[in-house]
C-alpha cells in the first residue's frame, strides 16, 4: 500500500514539474516570440531603431568638401524636417559616392573609422525615385554598419541618405549579445566584384532598358536592394493607375550574371508588358 502512494504521489509530482514547463514555455513564447521561435538575437531587421536624429547636408558640395579634408558638412537639426511635397529632381551619386558620404558620418557619429572593424549589414538599397532616360546613379541610398565588440555586443548604425531632401536620417543603437551572432550577417554584395552601378547597368541591358521604353518611365521607380547573399536585386516597379507591374533582376555580384522574373498585378492599358 505505502509502495502504491508512493508511485502515485511519484506521478503527480512528474505531472505538476511537466505543467509547470509547459507554462514556462508558453509565458517565453507570449512575451519574446521571435526567440523562441527562431532562436535569433536581436538584430538590425528584427529591431530599428524607434526614432532618428536629422542631420542637414548641401549636396551640392559635401563630396567636394569631403575630398578637401572638411569634416563639418552634418548639421544635426533640432526637430525632423518637414519635406512635403517630395522634391524632384535627381542628384545621380554612384555607390562608391554614397559609401564615401556614410563613412564620413559613421565617423562623425561615433569618432571611430568604419575600418576599425565595422562591417556593411546585409539588409540595405540604393534607390531611383523616378525612372528616367539615363539611368545612372541612385537618388538615395540606406546602409547599416554593425560591428562585433569583444564581448559579443553590436554596436550599430543607420542610415538614410537623401541627398534630394539635403539630409541624412542616421541612429546609433547597441545590441546586446545574446545567443551568438546569427542574424548579424554581412553584405556580401557589397564585396563583390560588381557594383551597385553595374548591376543597375546589366538589368538596363537585359531588358529594363527596353520595358522602360515600352511602358514609359512615369510611374516607374528602381530598388537596386542588398541582403546576406552574394545577389543585388534590381527591382523595376511600376504603380499607376492603370499598371501595377514588377520587373526584378537577380545579380550575381562575383560574376554578373543574373535572372529574370516579373509580376504583373494590373495592366488596363493597350499596351502592357
Amino acid at each position: 500500500m505505502k509502495s502504491k502512494l508512493i508511485k502515485v504521489f511519484s506521478a503527480l509530482l512528474l505531472a505538476v514539474l511537466i505543467c509547470a514547463g509547459c507554462f514556462a514555455l508558453y509565458m517565453e513564447f507570449i512575451f519574446d516570440p521571435i526567440d523562441y521561435e527562431y532562436n535569433l538575437p536581436r538584430n538590425p531587421a528584427d529591431d530599428p531603431p524607434g526614432g532618428y536624429d536629422y542631420y542637414q547636408i548641401d549636396p551640392s558640395t559635401t563630396l567636394a568638401d569631403l575630398a578637401n579634408g572638411m569634416n563639418d558638412v552634418f548639421r544635426l537639426l533640432e526637430n525632423e524636417p518637414d519635406i512635403e511635397p517630395e522634391p524632384s529632381g535627381t542628384y545621380p551619386w554612384s555607390q562608391e559616392d554614397y559609401l564615401t558620404i556614410a563613412k564620413a558620418h559613421h565617423l562623425y557619429l561615433t569618432s571611430e573609422s568604419t575600418e576599425n572593424g565595422w562591417k556593411i549589414y546585409g539588409s540595405g538599397l540604393f534607390k531611383i525615385k523616378q525612372c528616367r532616360d539615363d539611368m545612372r546613379g541612385f537618388d538615395w541610398a540606406h546602409i547599416i554598419f554593425y560591428k562585433i565588440n569583444t564581448d559579443g555586443s553590436f554596436p550599430v548604425t543607420y542610415m538614410h541618405i537623401r541627398p534630394l531632401e539635403g539630409l541624412i536620417y542616421s541612429a546609433s543603437l547597441e545590441y546586446e549579445a545574446r545567443k551568438g551572432d546569427v542574424g548579424f550577417q554581412e553584405a556580401k554584395a557589397m564585396t563583390g566584384d560588381v557594383t551597385a552601378d553595374e548591376a543597375l547597368q546589366i538589368a538596363e541591358n537585359a531588358g529594363g532598358k527596353a520595358m522602360r521604353q515600352q511602358l514609359f518611365n512615369n510611374g516607374c521607380d528602381v530598388w537596386v536592394t542588398y541582403n546576406s547573399d552574394q545577389y543585388w536585386h534590381v527591382s523595376y516597379s511600376w504603380n499607376t493607375d492603370d499598371l501595377d507591374f514588377d520587373l526584378d533582376f537577380e545579380v550575381n555580384a562575383n560574376d554578373g550574371s543574373y535572372k529574370v522574373s516579373r509580376r504583373i498585378y494590373k495592366c488596363e492599358r493597350n499596351i502592357c508588358p
